[in-house]
């Protein structure tokens, strides 16, 4: 795995029928720059059906204490109101450093009181920076906590055993797949990540 992005092509056998495949656009350039060989659409297609249905049957063990932890996590309200507020204050703190500074180059403070200024906007920048970095995880959580809920109605009222592939589906809940030399990962829409075998 190179972590480069994978490539659709078409090619029209001599039958008439479309062969789809997917390349990664570096091995497309030569295959010494990637070990991942191309892969069949109908492969991916498979591979999706049997991580819809593992999922589907296991949703409620799963995806409901996948939420129920979340929900713990996320106790605290107004997180966008709280970063704005630390957004405020660190902000603030930068512009009396420039006044300091500023006073500073201009001999107009001594050294001692400079010292003691800056070691205390420091301070205060860190710890402002530490709650923001809290409250900024508290807000992941909460999206990640909405992804999954809306994960669950997905499975919910779509079908509970896949038989055919369900382009639908696959776009509501899959944010990206990752291709591994034996494997597929499927990463879905709140992060969660599902491995299937590749055959």
């Amino acid at each position: 795995m190179c972590g480069s992005s994978y490539n659709r092509r078409e090619r029209k056998e001599r039958t008439g029928k479309i062969n789809i495949t997917w390349s990664c656009a570096r091995r497309i350039q030569t295959k010494e720059l990637c070990e991942n060989d191309i892969i069949k659409e109908s492969q991916l297609e498979q591979a999706f059906i049997i991580m819809w249905n593992k999922l589907s049957s296991h949703c409620d063990d799963i995806l409901v204490p996948l939420v129920n932890e979340l929900e713990q996590l996320n106790a605290t309200p107004m997180i966008q109101k709280q970063l704005e507020q630390l957004d405020k204050r660190i902000q603030e703190q930068k512009k009396q450093r420039e006044i300091l500074n500023h006073l500073a180059s201009g001999e107009m403070i001594d050294s001692a009181f400079y010292m003691e200024q800056q070691n205390m906007i420091s301070k205060n920048l860190k710890e402002y920076q530490r709650a923001k970095e809290q409250y900024l995880q508290k807000s992941r959580q909460r999206k990640e906590l909405i992804q999954t809920k809306e994960l669950i109605k997905q499975f919910k009222k779509g079908p509970q055993y896949l038989e055919v592939y369900d382009k639908t589906l696959f776009q509501a809940i899959v944010k990206k797949i990752i291709v591994n030399p034996n494997e597929l990962v499927f990463e879905l829409t709140n992060g969660l990540k599902l491995t299937e075998r590749r055959k």
